[in-house]
């Protein structure tokens, strides 16, 4: 009889907690984020100088929030770039788009002033409508090459943000157990 006491809240713990997790949770109107990025691509370079230079890229990857299950949390994206050192000073853009399992989409700029990089803008689609954001960007170190004119990298991604009141369906799945 004791062993068949302990059994049942196990077996019930079994069958409860995975349909729980299965619930989606609110997103936050606003908020912190926390995430890590990785991705890989390709690059053009245009050598001139040993105090200039020019590139673009195109890269592709995915992030990862802390904690898990929270804004940005297993998003893909995709970013488009160019950069350029002039007179040994280093500015860059890019903008990328991220969509989430839902589909629902954001966009974001980010800055590049020598070794500084901000976000300054977003716009969203579905949950993300009406969206601001603000952070920055820090490099997790520098990662060899795999192939001529591709690159590959991880970033911390710190910061804000803001749902706009148009925001529709402002849930989002929890992490998987």
């Amino acid at each position: 009889m004791k062993r068949l006491l302990v059994f049942i809240p196990v077996m019930m713990s079994g069958l409860i907690l995975p349909a729980l997790a299965q619930q989606k949770t609110d997103l936050p109107k606003e908020g912190k984020y926390d995430t890590m990025a990785c991705w890989s691509g390709t690059q053009n370079s245009v050598e001139f100088s040993k105090n200039a230079s020019v590139q673009s890229w195109e890269v592709v990857g995915t992030n990862r929030a802390n904690p898990a299950g929270s804004f940005l949390d297993m998003t893909t994206f995709r970013c488009i770039g160019s950069g350029a050192t002039l007179n040994g000073k280093y500015s860059a853009r890019d903008v990328c788009e991220a969509v989430d399992k839902d589909g629902d989409k954001i966009i974001t700029r980010f800055i590049t002033e020598g070794q500084k990089t901000t976000v300054d803008m977003a716009v969203g689609t579905g949950k993300y409508e009406g969206i601001t954001r603000k952070g920055g960007t820090e490099p997790v170190g520098t990662f060899p090459t795999v192939k001529p004119g591709t690159v590959q990298g991880c970033d911390h991604n710190v910061g804000t943000y803001t749902l706009g009141p148009e925001a529709s369906g402002t849930t989002i799945a929890p992490p998987r157990q």
